[in-house]
């Protein structure tokens, strides 16, 4: 009985030994949407579309008590954000993706240190796309990736709204094109050349 308790604690102080080394792992933030300027733009527009209909086709559920009013503000709220989204794109460059190897469409916003792609941003899926920022303004036109190209890591979907945090020299204004590669393949998926 005496041994068989020994062997339970020695295997308890390994196991308890081994989940010491074992990686932990790291808390993965939650990605706001609308903190990108390309979505938050489409959202509001769209949702103060629908707010607006809703007055001219005089929708029976303003009549409920306290909806028009909760229409209303919420109506203004959509002016105030999307104009504050057409600001930050402003405050940006960007560029629509241009399809080569394979179909992609969308748009790529530099701001800061951050690319944000479009909600209607759609690329054929790859082995291993990462987009990568180039001073380059036609990556055809070099090896890639050049000395210069950043990568801002594997792309979260082949679909839809995404933002990539990369650090950037403190001039980000000769990284005028944002690039789909495809590491595993080593070829050029797309290009986006960014302006103001």
């Amino acid at each position: 009985m005496l041994a068989m308790r020994h062997s339970r604690l020695a295997l308890l102080s390994i196991a308890i030994t081994l989940g010491g080394c074992l990686p932990i792992a790291q808390e993965r933030q939650e990605y706001d949407p609308l903190s990108n300027p390309l979505y938050a733009k489409r959202y509001y527009d769209e949702l103060l579309e629908n707010l607006v209909s809703l007055s001219i086709y005089k929708n029976p559920i303003l009549q409920k008590k306290g909806k028009e009013k909760k229409v209303e503000l919420s109506r203004r709220d959509a002016i105030m954000k999307a104009k504050e989204a057409e600001q930050k794109q402003r405050s940006g460059t960007k560029g629509a993706f241009i399809p080569m190897e394979e179909y992609a469409h969308g748009i790529a916003l530099l701001d800061g240190h951050t690319i944000y792609l479009s909600s209607d941003f759609e690329v054929t899926p790859g082995i291993s796309l990462h987009l990568f920022l180039t001073t380059a303004v036609d990556p055809r036109d070099t090896p890639f990736p050049d000395p210069d190209a950043i990568d801002f890591g594997p792309l979260q979907s082949a679909y839809g709204a995404q933002a990539f945090t990369a650090n950037l020299p403190a001039s980000t204004i000769l990284y005028r094109t944002a690039v789909l590669w495809d590491t595993a393949l080593e070829r050029l998926v797309s290009f986006a050349q960014l302006s103001e």
